[in-house]
């Protein structure tokens, strides 16, 4: 071979080396930011995983409370439909009234119906 083209050769050769190089390290770099924003994105995700987690927790605690007051005012609710319907209001004064009315006016009927006692209007004529 002759002198000059060994020469470019290996200029040719030192160049296309250097070329190489400089694209291989463009990929890398473009690989290591790509890591980083990954890594970024990741750190991000997990942040709203965790305030995710904690709104569901907060939001646990309050459902919780709410189905024990919701079973409090179904048992007091219970408690006063079987107060209300077992005793027709007789805690109420008028409801204690409106009993022994009723209750009254059934024994007195009931009486009349055993025992034949006059109705009042006749009794009272003949008295």
């Amino acid at each position: 071979m002759n002198r000059p083209g060994t020469i470019a050769a290996v200029v040719a050769l030192l160049v296309g080396l250097l070329v190489g190089y400089l694209w291989w390290g463009t990929g890398t770099q473009q690989l290591g930011k790509q890591l980083a924003e990954a890594r970024a994105a990741t750190q991000a995700v997990q942040r709203q995983l965790e305030a995710a987690q904690t709104e569901a927790r907060q939001a646990g605690e309050k459902v919780k409370a709410v189905e024990e007051r919701l079973a409090a005012v179904d048992r007091d609710g219970h408690l006063l439909r079987r107060f209300v319907d077992g005793n027709e209001n007789v805690g109420t004064r008028g409801g204690r009234e409106r009993q022994h009315r009723k209750d009254g006016g059934e024994r007195r009927q009931q009486a009349a119906e055993t025992h034949a006692i006059p109705p009042a209007r006749e009794r009272t004529r003949k008295a």
